[in-house]
């Protein structure tokens, strides 16, 4: 069982993607903005992170290959940021009971953009 430990600020998140960058499971990067439309992450009684969740949607996503360009063929890895804005939000915070508390997600992408994480957004939701 994972420990509940409470998600009332980013820092847990922030310590869980460090640690997956030095793990090799996440792809270290240079950004450390935020994203232009912000959400504060939900707080409240109950509400914790769930880093074994977020770490089984990192392993689905190293299932997933590169299709095409100089990367064709390599398993693919999330990028710090994506994860950390993304990722962890959407499958790591929980309400007491254990439920998701963000349970739909959505991403927009421009009409020539083929980002690859686009790919298995919806498979692991």
């Amino acid at each position: 069982m994972p420990t509940k430990e409470r998600a009332c600020s980013t820092d847990l998140i922030d310590r869980a993607v460090d640690r997956w960058v030095d793990e090799g499971l996440v792809v270290g990067t240079d950004w450390a903005g935020r994203p232009l439309l912000h959400t504060p992450l939900p707080d409240g009684p109950g509400i914790w992170f769930d880093e074994p969740a977020v770490e089984r949607v990192l392993q689905f996503f190293l299932l997933l290959k590169q299709l095409i360009g100089r990367w064709a063929g390599r398993e693919f890895r999330l990028l710090d940021w994506q994860v950390r804005w993304l990722i962890a939000p959407v499958f790591g915070l929980k309400h007491p009971d254990g439920r998701r508390i963000i349970r739909t997600g959505s991403r927009s992408l421009a009409r020539t953009a083929k980002a690859p994480s686009a790919r298995g957004w919806p498979c692991t939701c």
